[in-house]
């Protein structure tokens, strides 16, 4: 019986380890965009991905709570947050103002209960994740995915597919394996603040070389995105390190470290201006979108119109602005915007609706209603004050430099959110990295305190 009990005790240590919530987000990382492409040459669009990552939210739900059950691991905040964030999208899902909405076929719906599910299994496995070589190996794939899909993008900005009929005309504008959209926008975000990661604080000259050449490529391919949000995430993520960096070396002085760092920051922002000088050798994509972003801040400060903002992202944010007061303990229901344009005065059928708020937080608020938007702020806001807290008073510097990168991607993808729609093949890294910003404290860290 003893023999069995150590077994199972051994199966369950196996099952439940560091490694294998590793494995769940890196393969999760690769697995959705390589099944869509591979489902692409088979002349299937938009089906693979939904699948996939759906399976992976019902498998990542048993992998979590199996966790929780049979190897808790002590009270950390992460825990808190996992079963608020389900509780909240389902008592969103139950109260619906149109429950069929979430049961519809639609390639393009985003909020399916499954990929909730898998949004927060990537948040809770990454915050397993205290070996700091298994938070290097998830970085390590963000670089990777940088190369791979910077590949994919550079020759669609010359109007390449790789392979013959690898995409069709509509897939190339929008669809977030290629360049042409703000999902891949979103995510160049995520691969421009790894890259600035690993150049400014790797120690081997040839990693930083590689960040330095995969900077050019998320950067050129950011700015042939014409995703607006992009930018300004990207400029988030060297704002954040420029500020930190400062604030380190105020905080360590006589510390030569942090002065060599600050100097390869400044050779990284070289890469960055490279990739920038590329995109407009390309195009003049670069300029158009400028000058539309100068008429929309024309047209709110001269003319008070609200509405142009964001390529008119103003409209549908004053629709479900106008529907909160009728929906604000429950939100209008997952995957159900719609309800918001139905309910309102001023339209009628046939006219243009969206089912995406086009910011994350205000869909948060409107779907879900205030409770779970406070509870959602309160993770962003949680995630940030401790990641802060992580790299000043961390005696480690291996972690510190990780937890640096991870808060600078974190940083600039939450204020990219304010113009980003949400989409489960961007979702699951932001998640991730969410978790990874903050892992349980090392056994070492602990014994210090």
């Amino acid at each position: 019986m003893s023999r069995l009990t150590d077994k199972s005790s051994k199966i369950i240590d196996i099952i439940f380890s560091e490694e294998v919530f590793c494995f769940y987000i890196i393969s999760c990382m690769i697995a959705v965009p390589l099944t869509e492409f591979i489902a692409e040459l088979m002349g299937q669009t938009l089906v693979a991905e939904q699948v996939v990552f759906s399976v992976y939210g019902i498998v990542g739900l048993f992998l979590c709570t199996g966790k929780l059950a049979l190897k808790p691991t002590g009270r950390h905040w992460s825990d808190f947050f996992f079963f608020t964030l389900h509780i909240f999208m389902f008592l969103s899902l139950i109260y619906s103002c149109d429950i069929a909405r979430i049961l519809r076929k639609n390639a393009t719906s985003n909020e399916y209960p499954a990929f909730f599910v898998g949004y927060y299994c990537m948040m809770y496995a990454g915050f397993q994740l205290s070996k700091k070589k298994l938070r290097q190996f998830v970085l390590a794939t963000f670089l990777l995915l940088a190369l791979l899909e910077g590949i994919l993008g550079i020759f669609q900005t010359f109007g390449i597919a790789p392979l013959p009929m690898l995409w069709t005309e509509w897939i190339l504008e929008v669809f977030g394996l290629t360049p042409n959209s703000n999902l891949f926008g979103a995510l160049s975000v995520l691969f421009v603040g790894a890259c600035g990661g690993m150049f400014i604080f790797a120690e081997k000259k040839g990693f930083r070389i590689a960040a330095g050449v995969l900077t050019i490529i998320s950067i050129y391919c950011s700015v042939h995105s014409l995703a607006r949000l992009a930018w300004l995430g990207d400029g988030i993520v060297v704002v954040t390190y420029f500020v930190s960096l400062l604030i380190m070396m105020k905080r360590n002085k006589g510390d030569e470290k942090y002065k060599i760092m600050f100097k390869r920051f400044l050779l990284w922002l070289a890469f960055i201006a490279g990739g920038i000088v590329l995109a407009i050798l390309k195009s003049n994509s670069l300029s158009k979108r400028i000058e539309v972003t100068s008429n929309e801040i024309s047209a709110v400060t001269e003319q008070g119109d609200i509405t142009r903002v964001g390529s008119h992202r103003g409209v549908i944010w004053s629709f479900c602005l106008e529907a909160l007061p009728r929906h604000w303990v429950t939100g209008v229901g997952l995957d159900n915007l719609k309800q918001c344009y139905l309910e309102n005065r001023k339209w009628v059928q046939g006219m243009y609706y969206s089912n995406q708020a086009h910011n994350e937080y205000l869909q948060v608020l409107t779907t879900q209603g205030i409770f779970a938007f406070i509870n959602y702020m309160a993770l962003i806001i949680t995630s940030t004050v401790m990641g802060i807290k992580r790299v000043i008073k961390n005696d480690d510097d291996t972690d510190r430099f990780i937890t640096w990168t991870y808060l600078a991607m974190f940083a600039g993808f939450s204020c990219a959110m304010f113009f980003l729609f949400r989409s489960f093949t961007v979702e699951p890294y932001y998640f991730a990295v969410i978790g990874l910003m903050n892992p349980r404290v090392h056994k070492k860290i602990a014994d210090r305190k």
